[in-house]
């Protein structure tokens, strides 16, 4: 019988992972249908479930590299630390820092 289940997909960004995510679920012969959200990072497989499982699309979404949650409808699927939530923050902003120290240091020492 056919159904329809939708993932939160941590890190699905770009082209690149949904790519990589066809790639690993084509060779589930259960999947029918893979429909992609970005702005949401939501991915909505229809599969035959007498051929495959929710829980084999799950190992299959994990072999990329990628976590994967039920989707949730009302609200934040996966548990964020601050530091995923403000990390690429932090350490673009040292970056930054480190680079204006660096050319600091550069043009006092000429």
């Amino acid at each position: 019988m056919e159904q329809r289940q939708q993932f939160h997909v941590r890190g699905l960004d770009y082209a690149e992972e949904i790519a990589l995510l066809r790639q690993a679920l084509a060779g589930n012969a259960g999947v029918r249908d893979l429909a992609f959200d970005l702005l949401q990072a939501r991915l909505t497989v229809t599969f035959d479930d007498a051929r495959t499982s929710v829980e084999a699309i799950a190992r299959s979404i994990a072999s990329t590299g990628l976590t994967s949650t039920i989707w949730s409808p009302g609200g934040e699927t996966v548990a964020e630390t601050w530091w995923s939530r403000h990390g690429r923050d932090v350490l673009t902003a040292l970056s930054g820092a480190c680079l204006l120290l660096a050319l600091g240091w550069h043009f006092a020492v000429s």
